[in-house]
């Protein structure tokens, strides 16, 4: 089980070990947080981090390492947290990055690329998470415009980076020092700087419509910064592996399949480590996938899928992309067997990303299913929507599952299925009444209840918004107002049953303060016997009668 939740104890004992590591730098520790980091323990990584950041002796090397580690911590912590806990770490991580950027822009420039290079690398993958996000919003292309700005974002930064080793580079030696970069480092940082952009514009490609210029523009811009650095690599260097699986993407994003498959040939020859391996049959899944070849897709996932103890979460979610064309394959063919064995096993995917890859991971595949389930509004997509809804309340992250909430109501809607979208609506509702947002609840309640006034529960959600406003009102006469309107419009819109009888009580009350005493007694009248306070009534419609 992947492990978010830190007891207090974990990390007193492990910081206390950690502490009494008296190290040149975080290199001889790099493997260690990034255990800390895959299996969640960020607060213990990020303890490690600030407490070495304390030391008076770190030469500027050695601070410029442990800050990278820290804001590279924080980067990854964010991706694992719900969206509304998710910006303010990434801004901690930024934040972080700025401070010692503006500390050290004079004595040891050559040390801020490292560290603004993480800060870059912050933005980009918040532009990649809301990319991600923006395809099941209610509104995705202002969502998707928002990813946008922000990969432009990091692209300019990127780019400014580059410029930036180019300076450097006239003034730096071919030795390492504690006080600056070499000219051999900052050249592999060049090359890594245009490896991320490649990263960065090919994000920014699938923001754009399929087949569109921008599109096709953008995974051109990507593939040019992908491959720029290969003349330069030693055909060893790591780095040349994770250009070749980009490039692989990028081609396929094209349909250019010939290039793709050239490249997976190549890299099949080679000698890889089993992350790489298990990547390298991701994206031959995802070759298959492309050009909707499920039967060799099924066949290269029968293998082994772990090498030498080693899983791929981007294999897991090629399974798992597998899975749902198998899914809307059987949909399509009206197999129920399938299309139910399919399902089933769809979801029982997701749960299982979760739990070996985190809540990063987790919440991609969530997105996958949300994706394909929300493009196919029948009802047995629906209920594993509002499962996956409920499964994201439980976990706590309640923006996402207001999200999911909203977007299977609306899908339920469009679909013809009033009472499942009114159901799914005022899930979305509590839920944000239990985040505290009174006005956001009220105003939730009533479109419900005024778009859905057809449906029975409907005269009864919109009164639980009016007892709301009655419950805080008190002396605010804008509160005061609101309760008016909304008794109004509950007898303009409902016209029989216990709501009704209350709504007119409730509105004869204020009429009759205000000595307006025909239009009291005209809603006095109307209530029914049935009205548990139907003795007072009588009693206050006598008193009408009498003026």
């Amino acid at each position: 089980m992947f492990l978010i939740r830190k007891s207090s104890l974990a990390i007193l004992l492990l910081s206390i070990v950690l502490s009494g590591q008296v190290c040149a730098g975080p290199g001889e520790e790099t493997q260690l947080l990034s255990g800390l980091r895959k299996r969640g323990l960020f607060e213990i990584a990020e303890y490690h981090c600030r407490n070495q950041l304390g030391r008076e002796d770190l030469t500027p090397r050695e601070r410029m390492q442990w800050t990278v580690e820290m804001v590279r911590t924080m980067a990854q912590e964010a991706l694992n947290l719900p969206v509304d806990q998710r910006v303010v770490v990434w801004n901690r991580a930024v934040d972080t990055a700025t401070r010692y950027i503006t500390a050290h822009a004079v004595q040891a420039k050559s040390f801020t690329i490292p560290v603004a290079t993480q800060a870059a690398l912050a933005l980009a993958k918040q532009g990649e998470f809301l990319r991600l996000e923006a395809v099941v919003a209610r509104n995705p292309t202002t969502e998707m415009q928002g990813a946008r700005d922000k990969l432009r974002v990091a692209a300019k930064e990127l780019n400014e980076l580059v410029q930036e080793v180019d300076v450097q580079l006239t003034m730096a030696t071919s030795t390492a020092t504690d006080e600056a970069l070499s000219q051999q480092e900052l050249i592999s940082i060049k090359q890594r700087l245009s490896f991320y952009l490649g990263s960065v514009y090919r994000n920014q490609a699938v923001t754009y419509p399929r087949g569109s210029g921008d599109r096709v523009a953008a995974m051109q811009r990507a593939i040019s910064a992908l491959k720029k650095p290969l003349s330069q690599l030693a055909a060893e260097d790591s780095l040349v592996v994770d250009i070749q699986i980009g490039l692989i993407g990028c081609h396929r994003e094209l349909g250019q399949w010939p290039a793709a498959v050239g490249l997976l040939e190549l890299l099949q020859k080679s000698t890889l480590e089993p992350s790489l391996q298990l990547r390298l049959r991701s994206e031959q899944v995802r070759l298959l996938l492309a050009q909707q070849d499920l039967q060799k897709c099924v066949l290269l996932l029968e293998g082994p899928r772990s090498v030498s103890g080693v899983t791929s979460p981007e294999l897991d979610l090629a399974r798992l992309d597998t899975y749902i064309s198998l899914w809307h394959q059987a949909s399509v063919e009206k197999s129920e067997e399938q299309r139910k064995r399919w399902e089933e096993l769809t979801v029982a995917a997701v749960t299982a990303i979760e739990q070996e890859h985190g809540e990063y991971w987790g919440r991609r595949a969530e997105l996958r299913l949300l994706e394909h389930a929300g493009s196919h509004g029948v009802p047995s997509n629906l209920d594993v929507l509002e499962r996956t809804a409920d499964e994201l309340y439980r976990k706590e992250n309640f923006t996402d599952a207001v999200k999911a909430y909203d977007q299977t109501a609306d899908l339920a809607l469009a679909g013809g299925f009033d009472e499942i979208a009114l159901k799914l609506s005022y899930k979305a509702a509590l839920v944000v009444q239990q985040q505290g947002d009174l006005d956001e609840f009220i105003n939730r309640l009533v479109t419900l209840a005024l778009r859905l006034r057809k449906q029975p529960p409907a005269a009864t959600i919109h009164m639980l918004a009016i007892r709301n406003i009655a419950a805080v009102m008190k002396d605010d006469a804008q509160r005061q107002l609101q309760f008016r309107q909304l008794l109004e419009e509950h007898l303009q819109f409902f016209t029989a049953g216990t709501t009704v009888d209350q709504a007119r009580v409730w509105l004869g009350a204020l009429v009759q303060r205000e000595g307006k005493w025909d239009e009291a007694l005209a809603l006095y009248v109307q209530v029914t016997t049935t009205h548990p306070q139907f003795i007072d009534v009588l009693q206050q419609l006598q008193l009408c009668w009498d003026q």
